[in-house]
């Protein structure tokens, strides 16, 4: 079992600056403030000038030689800042190594990597490029761009991965949550709602059981279960996740806890599906690994720090997949659903896999916002027979 890891709550952090709203006086101060002293007051007791307001941690250093109210000269005090590089420099110094050791977005990830240092949101980085860097969280950015060069994964350095609005513990038990996984929750989401509203649902009805195969740190059954609950349907599901990784389960099992739905998502360990199912599910969700193993030693260097077993699919890619096949016929209810992640050029195996081992049954394709090939459909049609 790892430890607890503390997550942020989600604040856009990986995503561009909102515009700026205007604000009382005084406000906008506050992320320079924090940017200048880390968030401490940094001014030593004993040195504010008399009779005067505060002066903001930025420009304080402007005021050590001046006149105080009286006509006393205050003391000529180097500036606390003397010798600190501003955000502007740190960054560009950032980019520039990060860049040079092959990351794909150093710019990205050298804001990401500074806000952590500081113990700010990347929008108050953005919006203060001069002001100055305290010389420990200066230390702090260089060893976490020693990791980050070293190709560890950005998510790793900072214990957490944005997905679908949530922000999720990320360590190496577990993948880490990709962007385009976020299309099989708006899909599950969306067979969930037609489910649940398509016909009145009698008092005492059982809860519309749900599992996700394969599910890792729990990115996709946590991120349905709290879509569900905005909603106020979480009551009338069942949510299961189930991993053959104890460690994945941990984490998984932190991430529900920490996004309140623990309650109502279970996590078992298991090879794909329990062994028995004496009830079957209404709904099976799949990311399951699809990287062909001969295609393993060419993906980016962050994926070696990523436990091999939830990348490598076997030959073709869809050997768990393919397992996954044969047991949906006692897996899902009549009329259910399987939605299950594939990888861009898997659209035509997928197809001829389902033909194969179940017929009698359908697949259908579903893109994502790219317009790429994402995640497989698979029904049984009405009337059909189960595989044998």
């Amino acid at each position: 079992m790892g430890g607890w890891v503390r997550v942020p709550v989600p604040d856009l952090d990986a995503r561009p600056a909102p515009p700026r709203r205007a604000s009382r006086a005084g406000a906008g101060s506050a992320g320079a403030a924090r940017l200048a002293g880390q968030g401490d007051g940094f001014e030593p007791a004993g040195r504010r000038c008399h009779g005067g307001p505060p002066v903001p941690p930025l420009a304080r250093h402007d005021q050590r030689g001046g006149p105080s109210q009286d006509g006393r000269h205050l003391r000529h005090d180097p500036p606390l800042t003397a010798g600190m590089a501003n955000v502007a420099q740190l960054l560009q110094q950032g980019v520039d190594r990060l860049r040079a050791a092959g990351s794909e977005t150093p710019r990205l990830d050298a804001e990401l990597l500074l806000a952590r240092a500081i113990g700010v949101d990347r929008t108050v980085v953005l919006a203060h490029p001069e002001a100055p860097v305290n010389t420990s969280s200066e230390a702090a950015f260089n060893a976490d761009l020693d990791r980050r060069a070293a190709g560890e994964p950005v998510a790793y350095i900072r214990g957490f991965k944005e997905f679908f609005g949530l922000a999720l513990a990320a360590d190496p038990r577990a993948l880490i949550p990709r962007p385009e996984t976020e299309r099989l929750v708006e899909l599950a989401e969306q067979e969930v709602l037609q489910r649940l509203t398509r016909a009145p649902r009698p008092v005492r009805t059982s809860p519309l059981r749900i599992v996700d195969v394969g599910t890792g740190g729990g990115a996709v059954a946590i991120a349905l279960a709290v879509a569900l609950r905005r909603r106020r349907m979480l009551d009338e599901v069942s949510i299961l996740g189930t991993d053959i990784s104890p460690d994945a389960l941990a984490l998984a099992q932190e991430n529900a806890v920490g996004h309140g739905v623990a309650d109502h998502v279970r996590f078992l360990e298991a090879d794909l599906l329990p062994p028995v199912i004496a009830t079957p599910f209404d709904v099976v969700l799949a990311n399951l690994p699809y990287v062909r193993t001969d295609a393993m030693p060419g993906l980016p260097i962050a994926a070696s720090f990523e436990p091999s077993l939830a990348l490598d699919g076997g030959p073709l890619g869809l050997s768990l997949i393919g397992s996954l096949l044969d047991r949906l016929p006692e897996a899902l209810t009549h009329g259910g659903t399987a939605l299950l992640e594939i990888g861009g050029d898997q659209a035509e195996g997928i197809a001829q896999l389902a033909a194969e081992r179940l017929p009698d049954w359908q697949c259908q394709v579903e893109t994502d916002l790219a317009g790429q090939p994402r995640v497989a459909r698979v029904e049984r049609r009405e009337g059909g027979r189960a595989a044998a």
